[in-house]
């Protein structure tokens, strides 16, 4: 096993503890809350309060677990990185797998949300191509460094904080106890549903492991993680409880921007609302582009993918190529324009991967005893095995769509690490057997489109089953040629990819 710790990192070492709770609270704090209340009160009713309790709870054991992890192991990759340093092999890779597809979709969400909430108020409708260019803002902004985008990101976290606050306060004067009633009125079940599908609103924490190679002192990653945690849930259970009790349920069931209900009878506060919302979007988006980036550079710097993606700006040292192809995957999502099904894809990654990030905490106090711990917890053993089991317990309740799209994403995962363990001798057979392979993928996910995904616009079936095929006959091509050249090989020479 190589061991990370002892890997000397080539990114600046730029954040602080203020940089890196401003980080983490800017990620949590986002998107979610401005979408996802709507939806989830519309599954389990006033209920949904008890699923971000349910919620903050889960969080807060995983980001314990997080805590000692990431001011032990304090490099690039985060989850990827613990995992690798106590499982290693494919279990490791899949991790970094997982969260990669996760922070990619929860980029899309984010600039979902934001074109959202500026149709509220335009009077004409944006479409898709604006999310295109906001991400793309982004790109440019984080390549010249992240520490420029952190200093705007600390801007934004602070005035979020305080709109929120000021929302929860003006809400709780306008709360009606009738609102709360009946307060579970689907049964039990659907809260499970709702903290599996607002799980996604408790990501932020992880992300500050990921740029943990550019932390100062990493035992400021520990207290960082922690603390966001508990703003976040407390800012969120305040913000549902003030919103339920406030507004009707119907109105926020039927509503694409829920938290304007809040205030929709005060104009200062709408104003302020809206500039929380834009805000939180556009911080959450850039949180999770960082975050995409860097599992992306860690995964080829590892071998698993090409290496170009380990790339760095020749003036910026940033891996700006793996955050160039992780944006170009987001825009992808961003067309599907369903909220519902990317959150609960977003969710699936993070739910697989915090549940085995939980329990490396167990293995790594057995491997590297001596491994040096700035932040250590008492009874790790048991905060292992919950934030082991916790999460797993929310996949049962997650959407079928998106659990079969994390599944098709891990079965590609397994081929992408295959290769990985291949020999050169073999490149041209496993290029053949990945080529037929996608184009089976490729001519379910058309025959799926067809008979399901019913969450997706009837537009973007129709786009993504016509690309679907064309991949297909693509690589059914590709995949023969290459079977081909094998029944007449040259002399080995070097591959040419």
């Amino acid at each position: 096993m190589v061991f990370i710790k002892e890997k000397e990192g080539v990114l600046k070492k730029e954040f602080g503890l203020f940089d890196l709770i401003v980080f983490g609270i800017g990620s949590t704090i986002g998107t979610g809350i401005f979408l996802l209340i709507g939806v989830g009160a519309g599954i389990a009713g006033p209920a949904i309060i008890i699923s971000f309790i349910l919620a903050t709870i889960i969080s807060f054991f995983i980001a314990l677990n997080y805590a000692e992890l990431g001011a032990s192991i304090p490099t690039v990759g985060g989850s990827y990185a613990f995992v690798k340093e106590s499982f290693g092999g494919i279990i490791a890779f899949y991790v970094g797998w997982l969260i990669w597809l996760s922070a990619i979709v929860y980029t899309a969400l984010s600039a979902v949300g934001f074109i959202g909430y500026l149709n509220y108020v335009l009077p004409f409708t944006l479409h898709d191509l604006l999310g295109a260019i906001i991400i793309f803002a982004f790109v440019a902004l984080n390549i010249k460094g992240v520490k420029k985008a952190m200093k705007i990101q600390g801007i934004i976290t602070l005035i979020l904080l305080g709109i929120f606050i000021l929302s929860i306060i003006t809400g709780l004067m306008k709360v009606d106890v009738k609102n709360f009633t009946p307060f579970v009125p689907k049964g039990i079940p659907p809260i499970f549903i709702v903290t599996s599908l607002i799980f996604v609103c408790f990501i932020g924490y992880a992300m500050i492991t990921t740029v943990s190679e550019e932390v100062k002192e990493p035992k400021n990653i520990a207290y960082s993680l922690i603390v966001s945690v508990l703003i976040s849930g407390f800012i969120y259970i305040g913000l549902c409880v003030v919103t339920v009790g406030s507004v009707p349920l119907e109105n926020l069931i039927n509503s694409k921007v829920p938290l304007m209900e809040l205030v929709k009878d005060n104009p200062v506060m709408i104003g302020l609302m809206l500039l929380a919302a834009i805000f939180a979007t556009l911080s959450s988006l850039n949180v999770s582009l960082i975050a995409a980036s860097r599992n992306l550079y860690a995964l080829s710097r590892d071998g698993y993918l090409p290496q170009i993606f380990t790339s760095l700006h020749r003036r910026y040292k940033t891996p700006h190529i793996a955050m160039i192809f992780s944006s170009l995957i987001a825009i992808l999502f961003v067309a599907s324009r369903s909220i519902e099904f990317i959150a609960y894809i977003s969710s699936f990654g993070f739910i697989v991967a915090f549940s085995l990030v939980s329990s490396s905490l167990y293995l790594l106090r057995k491997k590297r005893r001596f491994l040096e711990r700035p932040f250590k917890i008492k009874h790790y053993k048991i905060f292992s095995l919950i934030g082991l089991i916790l999460p797993l317990t929310l996949l049962i309740f997650l959407q079928s769509d998106a659990i079969f799209t994390g599944i098709t994403w891990m079965i590609v995962g397994f081929f992408v690490y295959s290769l990985h363990t291949l020999g050169t001798d073999r490149f041209r057979m496993a290029l053949g057997g990945i080529n037929i392979f996608v184009a089976i993928s490729s001519f379910i996910l058309w025959y799926s489109l067809r008979i399901s995904l019913s969450s997706l616009h009837p537009l973007s079936k129709i786009s993504l089953g016509y690309i679907s095929v064309v991949i297909g006959f693509v690589c059914i091509v590709s995949g023969f040629l290459f079977v081909k050249k094998l029944k007449s090989p040259k002399k080995e020479g070097r591959i040419q990819i």
